[in-house]
């Protein structure tokens, strides 16, 4: 018996030949020969997801508005509200949260009461999930809503509860199904619309185009899937293992056998704060036709706990050519998006999308390989950058120093800084003669001072000018020119949450030492001015500043670990630690003051940096007076691994 092996298609994953065109009829046939001639055609060519069965429950729960005394942004530690959720009889549920006002430190925590799963959602967390939790196992869950000291009018609403629905089955493979149960950790089912996805060697997760044609339904990447219920239901792993996935990143064409592929980005971990990666590995992608034997691993159809669940299979590579592989090897509905992988070397060659095989072992199912142009270029695009350490002294006054950036960017933007603490004259950085392949820097102290300098070490990064991402996080990079007084930047558009913003002096316009500094820093822009020695009059001379916004978190772009973060209002000119709340060996630290709130000239310096944090201070000069106090500010840091 023939059957589909796609359930609730998005229109744009209808049946096609291998042109990518819609069927159409050629010529008379008898009515009935040409049904069976269509249906046999369809199943052979059936793009494979596979939604997760499941209902919208409008739902009517406000948790009520509750403030907190004390210093503003000081950690929750008290349950203000406590209550439990729930649609009876559900195999699993997930909450749609509205009127949410979380301030800066309050919080929610979700609580399945079937297995204890937990997930913890402030401000930031929730709006990359899109004001929904991650699934939850059972039909309850208890919620409870912290409130952090200074935050007012503190609340959260449930206006509607997804809730999973029993499954439906179809089969349909090659012959005898001889899918075996995996644990291959690098691969994961695409929520609710029921497809596979999987990380590559550079971070970016890899599925079919026409999963991601289904736009909003492909809103949570699963890893390790537990067994499903014995009437086929989906069961989730603990928010531990569900990334929400970010949309704005979705790259894709649905075009067909051949140009169907998928590339997508997540946000991290909203318990443990990693990406796939980190957590999971990664395949290494490589165009290659000639596999003997292609192995398929993903979430397709089956009938009890193994429904949906991660399962593999081996096949021989059935005449693979040109963009699309070809192969004997089973597949069901929701292994749209799987791996093609080369079975000896365990290297992925191509993206499963299209079911062929029949139940009498006729035909193959096929994807799309790497030798498809579109995707190999969108596979390896990247925001070209350099980041390294530098290592000098300043012998003279006016010496520079040449750095080569080991490869070639089109229009560099350069930030270096903060310095190490190794001499304890006060000093700030100046770059010059920026080109596509080196800049020049030395360590600038201030004009009352001899000039001269032991060695620092000092952070740098050369990103390509314009707008990008660096693994999941938004970047920007420009230039301006400016003088002692602010000047307003604006991003191209948002960076949410507030990023971190790095500047950096790239001329020598004018003789006199001098610094940047930046204010009111939010996630439309900023700004910045120059700021020379007390002693001078104040005045200086255009200079161009080039600068670098970051959105804060951590991620991985080609392999280089990536971490950005803003500090409490409190660093002084007393070194104080801060934690990069992950571990980056060979850190390159860059770091600047985000806010103007003491306006004494000063400039941040560095000591005892590690894999996991570093102390840094803000250092004011000299001219004026030798009072060196400096009120609280808010430094953001940017750490990245060594590349």
């Amino acid at each position: 018996m023939l059957s589909f092996e796609a359930q609730r298609r998005h229109p744009a994953q209808e049946h096609k030949k291998e042109n990518g065109t819609n069927m159409k009829k050629t010529g008379y046939l008898k009515p009935l020969t040409l049904a069976l001639t269509l249906a046999a055609s369809s199943m052979q060519i059936a793009a494979q997801p596979a939604a997760i069965p499941s209902k919208t429950v409008d739902y009517h729960w406000h948790s009520g508005s509750h403030s907190a005394t004390g210093e503003v942004g000081r950690a929750a530690v008290n349950v203000a509200y406590r209550d439990t959720i729930s649609v009876s009889g559900s195999p699993w549920i997930q909450l749609r949260f509205s009127d949410v006002n979380l301030g800066q430190a309050s919080y929610i925590q979700v609580t399945s009461l079937a297995d204890g799963a937990s997930q913890r959602l402030d401000a930031n967390e929730l709006q990359h999930w899109g004001n929904q939790s991650a699934y939850f196992n059972g039909d309850a869950v208890e919620i409870e809503l912290y409130v952090a000291s200074g935050d007012s009018d503190v609340g959260v609403a449930v206006n509607e509860v997804v809730a999973g629905e029993k499954a439906a089955n179809t089969r349909s493979l090659c012959a005898a199904d001889d899918r075996i149960s995996s644990t291959e950790p690098r691969v994961a089912r695409i929520d609710p619309i029921g497809c596979t996805g999987w990380i590559a060697e550079n971070g970016k997760i890899l599925t079919a185009g026409h999963c991601l044609a289904g736009g909003n339904s492909n809103q949570i990447l699963s890893f390790n899937p537990p067994q499903s219920l014995p009437d086929g239901t989906v069961q989730f792993p603990g928010p531990e293992d569900q990334y929400a996935i970010d949309q704005s990143s979705f790259q894709f064409n649905s075009g067909g056998v051949g140009n169907d592929w998928g590339i997508f980005q997540v946000f991290n971990n909203s318990v443990t704060g990693l990406q796939p990666i980190q957590a999971q590995g990664a395949f290494t992608v490589v165009r290659d036709l000639g596999p003997a034997n292609i192995r398929i691993s993903g979430f397709g159809l089956d009938s009890g706990t193994s429904n949906q669940t991660n399962q593999t299979n081996v096949g021989p590579n059935a005449g693979s050519s040109g963009t699309t592989m070809r192969y004997i090897t089973d597949t069901m509905g929701g292994n749209s998006g799987s791996p093609v992988i080369d079975n000896q070397t365990g290297r992925s060659v191509g993206i499963h999308t299209h079911g062929g095989c029949t139940s009498a072992g006729t035909d193959n199912n096929k994807g799309t390989s790497f030798f498809n142009t579109a995707l190999w270029d969108a596979f390896n695009a990247r925001t070209e950058f350099a980041s390294g350490t530098a290592v000098g002294d300043q012998s003279t006054v006016n010496g520079f120093r040449s750095i080569g950036l080991g490869k070639t960017l089109t229009s560099p933007i350069v930030v270096m800084g903060p310095p190490s603490f190794n001499g304890g004259n006060p000093t700030s950085m100046r770059v010059r003669a920026v080109d596509s392949f080196n800049f020049q820097y030395q360590i600038e102290e201030w004009d009352y001072l001899d000039g001269t300098h032991i060695s620092e070490n000092i952070g740098y990064l050369a990103i390509e000018a314009g707008r990008g991402t660096l693994g999941s996080l938004d970047v920007e990079a420009g230039a301006v020119n400016i003088n002692q007084n602010w000047t307003t930047v604006t991003f191209s558009s948002a960076i949410s949450p507030t990023p971190v913003v790095v500047a950096q002096t790239v001329t020598r316009n004018g003789g006199q030492a001098v610094t940047t500094r930046i204010r009111n820093v939010s996630s439309t822009g900023f700004e910045v001015r120059l700021q020379e020695e007390e002693a001078n009059d104040g005045n200086h001379v255009i200079e161009t500043v080039h600068w670098i916004a970051l959105e804060t978190g951590s991620s991985i772009e080609n392999g280089v670990p990536i971490a950005a973060g803003r500090t409490d209002d409190a660093i002084t000119n007393s070194f104080a630690n801060v934690d990069f709340g992950t571990s980056i060996s060979d850190p390159v630290l860059l770091a600047d003051m985000q806010t103007f709130d003491g306006p004494d000239t000063a400039t941040l310096r560095h000591r005892n940096l590690t894999s996991s944090g570093v102390e840094i201070k803000v250092e004011e000069e000299l001219s004026g007076d030798d009072e060196i106090n400096h009120t609280t500010e808010v430094v953001g840091w940017i750490v990245f691994g060594n590349n």
